[in-house]
């Protein structure tokens, strides 16, 4: 018998332990995978301005449009150059000797600086030069989004 008491303590006090112990909570892992694209800023962006103010507003739109319609005659002269026409306005400035002025923004981009670069000097002879900016390829922007999983 007092083996049996034995046995039931050794048998016994173990389930005892074990009973007493928390079952271990689940623990939550969260994993996040996060991807970095790099698009190389291959194309050059170019944004130009023909102007003009005085007094006459009909003499100078007239004026402004020979401007653009020559420089859209040496943009279309040089292959693999884009442009578009960004705007065109004419508006009253209420400035004595100015009282109006004409606009035209045309806007060139080229993956080819060595193209553009030469060609905004000559369009600089009569039109404003506004502003100039290297951007990624529109292809390669859609096709890191794409890669990420993001619908561009």
């Amino acid at each position: 018998m007092r083996r049996a008491h034995i046995l039931w303590l050794l048998l016994g006090l173990p389930g005892l332990a074990v009973a007493q112990v928390p079952p271990p909570a689940l623990t939550s892992v969260n994993f996040h995978v996060v991807t970095h694209y790099r698009v190389p800023r291959t194309v050059l962006h170019a944004d130009l301005q023909a102007e003009a103010s005085g007094k006459n507003p009909a003499k100078l739109a007239s004026m402004v449009n020979q401007d653009v319609a020559w420089a859209k005659a040496r943009l279309q002269s040089v292959p693999g150059i884009t442009w578009r026409s960004a705007g065109y306005q004419t508006q009253a400035t209420g400035q004595a000797g100015a009282l109006w002025l004409v606009r035209e923004d045309l806007v060139l981009q080229s993956p080819d600086p060595a193209a553009l670069l030469p060609l905004l000097g000559t369009l600089q002879s009569r039109l404003h030069l506004v502003g100039m900016h290297y951007a990624a390829r529109p292809a390669a922007a859609h096709k890191a989004l794409r890669g990420c999983g993001k619908n561009p």
